[in-house]
């Protein structure tokens, strides 16, 4: 789809965007989407016997800012 000064130019299957329009799944099935749906790799730590200092010191050594985005 482009879109120009007054017009609006359509290349391609016109049927694909009309599916894309009215679809009825709504769930999306993108990348995020499917990332959330694997093994969280949240560590929860119950353990009232460790000082609230400690808490958080895991081995981050192979860790890259990478993993975070």
């Amino acid at each position: 789809v482009t879109r120009a000064k007054g017009k609006l130019i359509i290349l391609g299957n016109s049927q694909t965007l009309i599916n894309a329009l009215y679809q009825k799944n709504d769930i999306r099935q993108t990348s995020l989407f499917q990332e959330e749906k694997k093994s969280s790799k949240i560590i929860y730590i119950n353990d009232p016997s460790i000082p609230f200092d400690t808490l958080g010191e895991q081995n981050m050594e192979n860790v890259s800012p990478y993993d975070f985005m």
